[in-house]
This record gives structure tokens, sequence and C-alpha cells, in this order.
């Protein structure tokens, strides 16, 4: 199987046939994002994580006296939002109080053994030559009847990963989403190069090589499609990496109008935008969001990640 999970069920590792992503849900059950990059096997990388005091970093109620565990500095794979994760969020919700706040907890997963399907949207599917697989985490948010589904489709043989999101209202009270990406990643110890794709009628998917700092980039359309000035896809490439040495990771969302994609030196996300978007959601509904697609190369030429589209 190309979906690994530990004996505890807090461990998930995701196998295609050159690449792994890894995620673990702590005992405070936030869910980590642990590792994607090159094929590794199914131990444990929350060693990886380096934890410490770093000074006005918030730290949540469960944390007590501990100074080195903040939301702020925690690579997590549902950034949330009004909760001391002060970088870029992923999703933001307005409640009916009028409060921000948007906490999401690890509850639960299932495993399916086809690829998943989002209704009136493209995904990716199975076929003849290959099935996929689809891991399904299910976070509730701590202070309210909201639920976030997450799904993660992995396609061994090609090498490709897709993530697309759910949100559904249990409550009895309606919310209003104002933000919610396609998927959020952090990832560490890596000096990171941006390539994205910019253009104009006859001369489209130019891309432009810029370095990953502290300062955001983000590029996007809020023409209705995606349009011919920003194709909605990244690459993030190690240093120097070219079209026969180094690694990078592709990003493509399969369907978009309106999007956004940020990078900076913290969040790397990718998804809808939020510039003019109010989304209400009534009690018990649910919202679809699209799915983004992920594929490592590594010795392999950059220009090749819009196989992922």
């Amino acid at each position: 199987m190309a979906i690994k999970v530990s004996e505890n069920g807090r461990l998930f590792t995701l196998q295609t046939k050159d690449s792994s992503y890894q995620m673990f849900a702590d005992d405070k059950n936030v869910l980590l994002h642990l590792y994607y990059g090159e094929k590794i096997g199914e131990e444990n990388l929350s060693g990886l994580i380096f934890c410490t005091d770093m000074g006005f970093a918030g730290n949540p109620e469960e944390a007590g006296p501990n100074r080195k565990y903040s939301l702020d500095t925690l690579p997590q794979e549902i950034p949330g939002s009004g909760v001391g994760d002060f970088r870029d969020d992923m999703i933001e919700i307005r409640h009916a109080d009028g409060s921000f706040a948007a906490d999401f907890r690890f509850d639960s997963f299932e495993i399916l053994d086809h690829s998943y399907a989002i209704p009136g949207m493209p995904a990716l599917y199975d076929t003849e030559e290959e099935k996929g697989e689809t891991l399904v985490i299910t976070m509730t948010e701590k202070a309210s009847d909201i639920v976030l589904k997450l799904f993660y489709g992995v396609f061994e043989k090609e090498n490709v990963i897709t993530r697309a999101a759910r949100l559904e209202n249990h409550g009895e009270t309606a919310i209003e989403l104002e933000k919610m990406l396609s998927f959020s990643m952090d990832l560490m110890y890596e000096n990171y190069e941006m390539i994205y794709f910019s253009g104009r009628h006859a001369m489209e998917r130019t891309a432009e090589r810029i370095p990953v700092q502290h300062a955001k980039v983000e590029i996007g359309s809020t023409r209705g499609t995606s349009s011919h000035h920003y194709n909605p896809a990244v690459i993030l490439c190690e240093e120097g990496a070219g079209e026969t040495h180094g690694s990078c990771i592709g990003a493509c969302l399969v369907y978009s109008g309106n999007f956004v994609a940020a990078e900076k030196s913290d969040p790397f996300s990718d998804g809808y935008s939020s510039d003019q978007f109010l989304l209400p959601s009534g009690k018990r509904r649910g919202v679809r969001y699209p799915a983004g697609n992920l594929k490592l190369f590594r010795n392999r030429p950059y220009q090749t990640v819009t196989a992922v589209s």
C-alpha cells in the first residue's frame, strides 16, 4: 500500500515510487507536516522539528508552562487563524458571534482503496493503468462544530500526491468562510527558489525564477479564471537546481477560478484568492475546495512540472 499508518494511528506516511510525504498528529492533536521529498522509510521524523523558546511566540493553553511549544513556529498541515500562529493561514472563518478563531485539531482518519472525487469539479481519477489510494483526515475546530476533512490522493506510479479539502458546518448557527486554500505546506531546513509562470496573450507561461525570502511573493488571478497572466502552478527548487541536477517540488491546481499561490520563508500555500471572497455556510452545510497536485522531481528538467496539471 502507498499509505502507511503507525499502530497508534498518529503517524501518516504517503509513498510514491520516488517520494514520501509524512505527517504526525502530536499529543495536542496538532497535525504537523514532517517531510516531503526523496523516498524514505516509515520512521517518525518528528525529531527534525526544532523546538525552542523563540520569544514573543505565543503558546497554546495545552502547552502549560512549556514556552518551547508554539503554533507560531511549528510546521503545520492546517495553519489556523486567530490562535497564536501569526504566519499566513490556510483558513479564516467568521463565526456567528463575530470571532475569527480557527483552531483545527486531529480527530480521526480513513483509508480508501480508490482515488477521491470532488462533485462538480475535476480531479485525478482511477484508470486501468493505475488506481489511486486516498487518506482522509478529519479535523475538528476546537470551539465550534465545524469539521474539516483533508483528502490526500496518492498515485504511486506517477509520483503524484493530490490534496483537497472539505469544510462542514455541523452546528446550528451559520458561519462565513472568508478564506480557504486547497493546501498549505510548511517546509523545513531548505533554501528554496520559486519558479512561476507569467505571461500575456500569445506569450503564455513565461518562466520567472526568484529566491524565496521573508517577504511574501504572491501570484494569482481575479479574472474568474486562471488566465494567461498567471498559470496556477509553481515550483520550489533547491538553490542552483538545473535541468540535470538538484530537486524541486511542483504544485498545480487541477481547477481554478480566482486563485492565489503564495510563498515566503515560512509557509508554502496554494488555493483560491481571498480577494473579494466571502462564502456563507449555513447550518449543516459543506463547502469543497479543488484539488492541488504535488510532484517531486529529482535530477529532471524542472520544466516538466506541466505534467502535473
